[in-house]
């Protein structure tokens, strides 16, 4: 994937995330963790426990729906 950054906002949690989780998961953390909406242009980070992985929920409006990339 090629994501262009610049202009995006970003925005990372600041509570551990579970890595398992899928893009329906990470959606909702952005909801009910960051009391935003997933479906913005902006990249939503999230990293483990111990802040060596991480995990980024990028949604791109597309001129048919969107597409949500993990």
């Amino acid at each position: 994937m090629s994501l262009n950054a610049a202009g995006l906002r970003i925005f990372l949690s600041c509570k551990p995330c579970d890595m398992r989780k899928s893009i329906e998961g990470l959606s909702t953390l952005v909801q009910t963790q960051l009391q935003m909406d997933p479906f913005e242009t902006c990249l939503y980070v999230f990293c483990n426990r111990n802040c060596d992985k991480c995990k980024i929920l990028h949604c791109r409006i597309m001129a048919g729906g969107c597409i949500a990339e993990n």
